[in-house]
């Protein structure tokens, strides 16, 4: 049996179908089978369903994700049908959100039960509902929660991925924004919000090229003056799914990946060298960076940090006692200590002066020795992050060690090099 919510009794209008998940194929064949007149839009992207009889039109907008399966339903009501649609809502326990706002040309009011979320509108003198299943996750079409950070309170706009314009309207006039004409191309699929926040003052969705019709990216501009810090953002992201990779842009701004969604955050805060226009924004679009994730679950042989006190020969045999050694090997710089670990296959360690002075942990890739986890690891071996240069420095008081991890290849490869402090 197919489920349908119920606005026949108060507006005359016939139910609409919300068996979401069904195909494309099976929600076409169900409302040809109840006598709709049927239009195929966005290349199957979209059914409208119309129906009159004597006393309502009914005229029903399924829309279906890229892979056909049905996601979100509207429906166009009269003005009339506009307070029975919202009263049938609260007789059959949908809780009205507090947050519902308005301004001077648009109405909306957001609803939800355990099961679905719902938005009734009045845009630009048009009035209707959509209604989806409940989904406050980050790509929803239905999210109704912004997502705000409690630090900064910087918010993600809605990004459900190939969703229709209705989402972003509702979306953006539920926190009471306003469309700003300006900088709006509704011709190229861009629209622009402003939000009357000082510190994030507008928000920018780019829709498809060719139909102008499915969201592909957004972003939320920052206050150039007033922008969050790295940290900041790292920890809302963080909260939200996303993880630092190594990539970043022309301007060395760090990308950000949601594994899950498949989807990207640009942290676009550093001001270019030839525009004196920058206005700083995250921006969030779809993509695969899985293999510029740092790596995770990483073995980390700790080397001896007992430095000059063995000769080289002394310090081998040291390294022997380990259970990660597995051989070593001369090397023009001193001694390679071959491991069993799959990120640092070896430690070259170095002499000065005749005794074991330095050891280096090679890291395998770039996604190795961006690992969170290193210094996690230095941590719980008694070191400490000190702020005292260009390198990510740790110290360990009780050894006087000092710990460097080397992103950029600087020591001549990826690395962690350990020595004696020299801070």
């Amino acid at each position: 049996m197919v489920e349908r919510i119920d606005v026949k009794q108060m507006t005359m209008m016939d139910s609409p179908a919300i068996n979401f998940g069904s195909t494309y194929a099976e929600v076409l064949k169900q409302e040809k089978d109840r006598g709709f007149t049927i239009v195929e839009k966005q290349n199957k992207g979209q059914i409208l369903a119309t129906k009159k009889n004597d006393m309502a039109t009914t005229e029903f907008v399924y829309y279906f994700d890229k892979k056909g399966v049905y996601k979100l339903l509207e429906s166009h009501i009269s003005n009339k049908n506009a307070l029975q649609v919202i009263t049938t809502l609260l007789v059959n326990n949908y809780k009205l959100i507090e947050n519902t706002s308005s301004t001077v040309n648009n109405t909306v009011r957001l609803f939800n039960n355990d099961k679905y979320a719902v938005a009734t509108y009045e845009i630009d003198s048009r009035y209707g509902f959509i209604i989806g299943e409940k989904d406050d996750s980050n790509n929803s079409w239905t999210r109704q929660n912004t997502l705000q950070d409690n630090a900064t309170n910087i918010w993600m706009p809605t990004l459900g991925q190939f969703a229709p314009q209705i989402t972003m309207e509702i979306f953006e006039y539920a926190q009471g924004h306003t469309i700003n004409n300006e900088l709006t191309k509704k011709d190229n699929g861009v629209f622009v919000f402003n939000t009357n926040s000082p510190r994030f003052p507008h928000v920018k969705y780019w829709f498809d090229i060719t139909e102008k019709s499915f969201l592909e990216e957004t972003a939320i501009f920052i206050d150039k003056d007033n922008r969050p810090t790295p940290v900041e953002l790292n920890s809302w992201l963080n909260k939200l799914g996303f993880k630092q990779t190594i990539s970043v842009d022309n301007n060395n701004n760090p990308l950000y990946f949601n594994e899950e969604n498949k989807c990207i955050a640009l942290l676009e805060m550093n001001q270019p060298s030839n525009n004196t226009t920058f206005e700083p924004k995250v921006q969030f679009f779809f993509g695969d960076l899985t293999d510029k994730l740092p790596a995770e679950n990483i073995q980390m042989p700790m080397p001896i940090l007992t430095f000059n006190t063995y000769t080289m020969a002394e310090a081998v045999e040291e390294y022997k006692k380990e259970s990660y050694y597995v051989s070593s090997t001369p090397h023009d710089y001193g001694m390679l200590i071959n491991t069993n670990s799959e990120e640092f296959k070896s430690i070259l360690i170095m002499e000065d002066g005749g005794k074991y002075a330095m050891a280096f942990l090679l890291a395998e890739t770039v996604q190795v020795i961006n690992s969170p986890e290193i210094p996690e690891i230095l941590i719980q071996n008694g070191f400490e992050e000190k702020n005292v240069g260009a390198i990510p420095t740790f110290i360990n008081k009780s050894t006087d060690v000092m710990a460097q991890i080397d992103k950029t290849g600087a020591f001549g490869s990826y690395s962690v090099a350990f020595s004696k402090n020299e801070f």
